[in-house]
């Protein structure tokens, strides 16, 4: 089962699932994090790669894959396009 985050669906371009073991992760973490990772998702729904506020990289030999450091963590994630 997946998590879902989502502010607004009718404005948002993208939704963003997380798996359980990430959850888990995400909620052993400092809880300084906990907010900085919820803003995250939540410009993640509009804009798939953001490069201007974050410090992100390609994942290399991946398709669409990108990993995004907030202070010591590092979050991978992909976007996949046309699911129903």
């Amino acid at each position: 089962m997946q998590e879902t985050y989502s502010s607004n669906w009718a404005d948002a371009l993208f939704k963003v699932s997380v798996s359980n073991k990430a959850s888990k992760s995400i909620l052993k973490m400092p809880k300084h994090y906990h907010e900085n990772i919820k803003e995250l998702f939540l410009v993640l729904e509009n804009e798939a790669v953001p490069y201007k506020q974050y410090d992100i990289r390609k994942m290399e030999g991946w398709d669409h894959a990108y990993r995004i450091r907030i202070g010591d963590i590092r979050i991978v994630y992909r976007f996949l396009s046309n699911l129903n």
